[in-house]
């Protein structure tokens, strides 16, 4: 929902171009804009969240390591959250995407993002 936002960057069998420029144009008519998208987004994922989680759950962890690609509009997305950043050495990174993403074998070419930009 946020890298709906985002021109560039995307991958998808339809026009993501066109589909950002008619999610703008309709940002547009929202009364405070781009706020009230990430507020409907807020609202949305919470919801969802809820529903994954059990009555009695306080937190809801959702740690997904290209989050930070889009930490910014996270953070603006959900301002009274709590937030963890993690740093992680490169190499060790590396050796998880091949472990995991590649059984074992080099698979940067499927992870190039996980290491440079995130």
């Amino acid at each position: 929902m946020l890298y709906a936002l985002r021109r560039d960057g995307v991958f998808a069998e339809y026009s993501h171009r066109w589909t950002n420029f008619a999610i703008r144009d309709f940002i547009k008519e929202l009364p405070n804009g781009e706020n009230d998208y990430l507020a409907a987004v807020n609202l949305a994922v919470s919801e969802l969240y809820k529903k994954a989680s059990s009555p009695s759950a306080i937190y809801y962890l959702d740690k997904t390591p290209r989050y930070g690609v889009i930490a910014d509009e996270v953070i603006r997305t959900f301002p009274e959250g709590k937030y963890i950043f993690l740093w992680r050495d490169p190499l060790s990174v590396l050796a998880s995407i091949c472990e995991i993403w590649g059984h074992g074998r080099w698979a940067m070419f499927k992870s190039k993002i996980d290491l440079y930009d995130g």
